[in-house]
């Protein structure tokens, strides 16, 4: 054995699962279609059933981490999980329930990951947008036309100084929207848990769980329905074919946005899902 195989075999190497799909193709007309026979297994959760069950499974391991100065602040899943509920109980005080959308104008941040279990678990659909829409541009036509269609019982903005003019351009009242992640807390309530409990009972896994927008390369953005069973699938299929996600929890660190599906969808929920760590 030489140096560079001594140096191979001592690697981290991850455990592959073999694929028993069958690839299927079918066509019909100028549309091909593609599809395998492995069939997706009963008993899929919802999304937001994730971090009741992280909480449950792990509560002490740490859940998100964002930057605090030099140095890191992390949310156990506990904690992340009693943070959602406060949140879920505040967003049902005000009125907000199954199918309003509640978008988001932010950066990355744990406060943003809150919100959007949040507003799943009682069964409205978050809409992360992107920055640039809201700042650095002289025209705000694009915003003011997701805002119009998407017409959110909640628009949650990290700062509302920075998005000053973008969100001078909309017409949305100003009790609708939250400025930065301290406002966000005080929608907070210790309300009952069994009201909580059968908004989310009301949830199944066809219901919408988020929009995400288009580019706008060939037009406006569109917006894009995710349903829990959407997602609940790609994270299945996930760990079907990378077992050792259940064997040794990811720990990942993510700079791309949350309003774009890679980050947004399957590298945010990858984390959730397998009781990761997400820097």
């Amino acid at each position: 054995m030489n140096a560079s195989t001594e140096h191979w075999s001592a690697a981290p190497f991850r455990r592959l699962a073999p694929s028993k799909a069958e690839l299927q193709v079918t066509q019909n007309g100028s549309s091909i279609y593609t599809g395998n026979t492995l069939a997706c297994p009963d008993g899929l959760p919802r999304v937001f059933d994730w971090v009741s069950l992280g909480a449950e499974a792990h509560p002490d391991r740490a859940c998100f981490a964002e930057r605090n100065g030099a140095g890191w602040r992390k949310v156990s899943y506990r904690e992340f999980a009693g943070e959602v509920d406060q949140l879920a109980l505040g967003l049902i005080a005000r009125g907000i329930g199954k199918g309003a959308v509640i978008a988001a104008i932010s950066p990355n941040s744990i406060a943003v990951a809150v919100l959007q279990l949040a507003a799943m678990c009682i069964g409205a659909i978050f809409a992360p947008i992107s920055p640039n829409y809201a700042q650095g541009r002289g025209n705000y036509d694009l915003l003011r036309d997701i805002i119009a269609k998407l017409d959110p019982s909640l628009l949650y903005v990290a700062s509302a100084k920075t998005y000053a003019l973008g969100l001078a351009a909309l017409d949305l009242p100003a009790g609708r929207i939250v400025d930065g992640e301290e406002a966000l807390r005080r929608e907070y309530s210790s309300g009952s848990r069994a009201v909580l409990h059968e908004h989310s009972a009301r949830v199944g896994l066809d219901d919408p769980a988020k929009i995400l927008l288009t580019s706008g390369s060939t037009g406006r953005p569109k917006g894009v329905l995710n349903t829990h069973r959407m997602i609940a699938s790609n994270q299945l299929g996930t760990v079907l074919m990378w077992p050792f996600l259940r064997e040794r929890p990811p720990i990942q660190v993510c700079w791309l946005p949350w309003h774009h599906t890679m980050a947004g969808n399957f590298t945010f929920f990858l984390n959730l899902a397998n009781g990761g760590t997400f820097y």
